[in-house]
């Protein structure tokens, strides 16, 4: 995906980050999306060439083995609310941002997202109160749309991308990137990319990893699609098929 012209309206560090950001994006896609494909039973029959007729090599076969998988370890973590060091009754209101943010319905999908891709995000930032957004904007993020860099000494994120829209070419037309100082949004015009820069109050990167199987080594976790699970599906699928053709 070309994002030329992108440093034009950034600054140097800005520009660096978001190359960097890009390259995560680009180097995990193949993989995330692969992961999306075993979850919703989509996967191709992989044949060996050594067991099967030709004209049953493309025969239409589902398995849904990876995502129960998935769900009956999801489905079992149930959202019931948040509590305060002091033990109050929602002493910072954020049970307004909740219902206003539809967090509820939202969290249990940004669940099953992080097991299936080993992390989901979700981003905090100001919305935009006369377009009808709520006042603190909260949104789930998934792993094949986003890239995150991890900063090991501050055990937090030192940056992160959001892939908001793409064109008819797959190219990028809309995308949002977090730092501590500032949120960046950027957008393809006719003439060019406009960016939208608004200060970050937080000091801190707005955005929340919900990571699935952390690790000293992958900080941003593992997904429960393994790949042994992969092969044992395609396995299945095989065997499946060679008894259609007995």
């Amino acid at each position: 995906m070309s994002t030329s012209g992108i440093d034009l309206v950034l600054d140097h560090q800005d520009a660096v980050l978001l190359a960097e950001l890009l390259h995560v994006w680009q180097a995990k896609r193949p993989r995330n999306l692969e992961r999306s494909v075993y979850y919703d039973g989509k996967a191709a029959l992989k044949d060996f060439g050594i067991s099967l007729p030709p004209q049953m090599r493309s025969i239409s076969a589902a398995l849904g083995w990876v995502g129960k998988g998935v769900h009956a370890l999801t489905d079992r973590s149930k959202f019931e609310g948040f509590v305060s060091p002091t033990g109050g009754d929602d002493p910072y209101g954020v049970a307004d941002i909740v219902w206003a943010n539809k967090f509820r319905v939202e969290f249990p999908a940004a669940l099953v997202s992080s097991a299936i891709h080993g992390c989901s995000f979700l981003t905090v930032s100001s919305g935009d109160v006369q377009s009808g957004e709520p006042e603190v904007l909260v949104l789930s993020r998934a792993a094949d749309t986003s890239a995150a860099i991890w900063d090991s000494r501050r055990r937090a994120i030192k940056g992160f991308l959001s892939i908001i829209d793409t064109d008819e070419n797959h190219e990028i037309t809309h995308l949002v990137m977090y730092t501590p100082a500032k949120v960046v949004t950027m957008t393809k015009t006719g003439r060019g990319w406009a960016a939208d820069i608004q200060r970050n109050p937080l000091g801190v990167v707005g955005v929340a990893p919900l990571v699935h199987k952390y690790e000293l080594t992958r900080p941003l976790g593992h997904s429960r699609i393994t790949r042994a699970a992969m092969g044992y599906s395609d396995s299945a699928l095989r065997t499946i098929v060679r008894s259609e053709v007995s």
